[in-house]
């Protein structure tokens, strides 16, 4: 049986097509996953609380300490605050790498230049899926203004946008017919190449889904590894910091032989809190790494494994962060016991 088309027999042009359907389901379902982070199912739920009342507390109590040994523990109280902004500032980052990017395919040539785009880009009809219905679809959208005013912007500010856009790089129009400069579909052809409208054949769309699914699945991997370790770090740093705001509550309000034994033994307190949440927030994170090890085959080589570098790069600024803090939180605990 002989086909005049790269995409094969009938019978395989339906497989195209039923894989695409597959894929399609396959990527709303990971679109959606990856909806609730920006829902911040529990890590920006944390926040709020986390700033509302703990901190603010905690740093106003060690700025106005008696003397500088306890002060020194302004260092590990900043730590507490700033790691868990780093870790919601990489996961927005992970966020925008996974739902934008900067090269689409059909748009890497000479006259290519950057412009953001949705990943989960828009899907026209094959070129070779009804050949004739194909030009008709091309001249209903041509000739209907209704569709235009549907696509088009009527704002002012937004049509110079689309000018500008066309000054820069006329090639963003997928279609060649549509840029010539007489032809009243060039703005629309803009809104068409920023959102990666580009007329492929079966084949073509079905290689394209592929690594779109390819790049899905490998975005959304380091994306629930992140959040689930800022997670992890976001709760540790609150527990800590709710603890020694109720710790540091405890300091007497009066002066006295007494009452200095007993804010001593309070900032000593303190001191050890810091320097324990130091020693171990770094296995905290690591955690999840763990968990999944733990499926592993028990032949496996856990131990010598390619890591992400990215995530790598995460725990190594938690550590440092945290064993930083944690110097310091010891070298405040030697002074407060040294000092009588």
């Amino acid at each position: 049986m002989a086909t005049s088309t790269r995409s094969g027999v009938p019978d395989e042009r339906t497989g195209l097509r039923a894989y695409l359907q597959r894929a399609e389901t396959r990527l709303s379902t990971m679109h959606r996953i990856a909806g609730t982070f920006i829902g911040g199912a529990g890590l920006l739920t944390l926040i709020p609380i986390f700033f509302k009342d703990a901190i603010p507390q905690i740093l106003i109590r060690i700025v106005t300490a008696p003397t500088w040994r306890e002060q020194l523990l302004i260092a590990p109280a900043l730590v507490s605050l700033i790691l868990p902004l780093y870790a919601l500032g990489v996961l927005l980052r992970d966020l925008v790498h996974f739902y934008f990017s900067a090269h689409t395919p059909d748009w890497v040539h000479s006259g290519w230049k950057f412009h953001p785009r949705f990943a989960l880009t828009a899907i026209t009809l094959s070129t070779d899926e009804a050949p004739t219905m194909k030009l008709e679809v091309i001249k209903t959208q041509e000739e209907s203004d209704s569709l235009k005013n549907f696509l088009l912007p009527a704002a002012h500010e937004q049509q110079e946008y689309f000018q500008d856009l066309l000054k820069s790089n006329i090639n963003i129009i997928p279609r060649p017919d549509w840029r010539k400069p007489e032809n009243n579909m060039i703005e629309m052809g803009v809104v068409f190449g920023l959102t990666d409208a580009v007329d492929r054949t079966l084949v073509a769309e079905v290689a394209k889904m592929e690594v779109s699914l390819v790049r899905h699945g490998f975005a959304l991997r380091r994306l629930v590894l992140r959040y689930t370790k800022a997670l992890l770090v976001s709760i540790s740093t609150a527990s800590v910091s709710f603890l020694m705001s109720a710790v540091l509550a405890n300091l007497a309000a009066t002066s006295g032989v007494a009452t200095a034994s007993h804010d001593k033994k309070v900032w000593l307190i303190a001191a050890v809190v810091y320097f324990l949440w130091a020693l171990v927030t770094p296995r905290i994170v690591h955690k999840p790494i763990k968990w999944i090890h733990q499926h592993a085959d028990q032949n496996a080589n856990t131990k010598d494994v390619n890591r992400d570098r990215e995530l790598v790069q995460f725990e190594r600024v938690v550590r440092l962060g945290v064993w930083g803090s944690g110097l310091v939180a010891f070298v405040s605990m030697l002074l407060i016991i040294s000092h009588p």
